[in-house]
């Protein structure tokens, strides 16, 4: 691909994604990120849902406990997933090169083997 713009086409790596969170964690890219993982509503008040009862906020899809936020992605046979674990600060991030890795399953049984 040749375009570098937002929506399928953001190109990044391991490392800087890393550093993002290590910011993220810190505090040092946003003081409070509690609005970046809060769903959003609509005009006329009522939250964001998809048909999962999974929220939206800021780019984040938010579990409807507010536990989890997360991010999946892909393009031309490769596959991403961000999972940030809000309650415990556990972040799992997966850069695939394969459209058809069930990272959202693979990030899950990470997580709960740290526990």
């Amino acid at each position: 691909p040749d375009s570098a713009q937002g929506d399928g086409n953001v190109f990044s790596n391991l490392t800087d994604l890393a550093k993002y969170e290590a910011a993220l964690a810190r505090g040092t890219l946003l003081q409070d990120t509690s609005a970046l993982f809060a769903n959003g509503r609509l005009g006329n008040g009522r939250p964001l849902v998809d048909d999962d009862d999974t929220g939206y906020g800021y780019g984040w899809s938010v579990s409807k406990d507010g536990d989890y936020a997360d991010h999946t992605g892909g393009w031309a046979g490769t596959s991403t997933y961000y999972l940030r674990n809000l309650r415990t600060g556990v972040a799992i991030i997966f850069l695939a090169n394969g459209e058809d890795a069930d990272l959202v399953d693979l990030a899950l049984r990470i997580e709960e083997a740290l526990d």
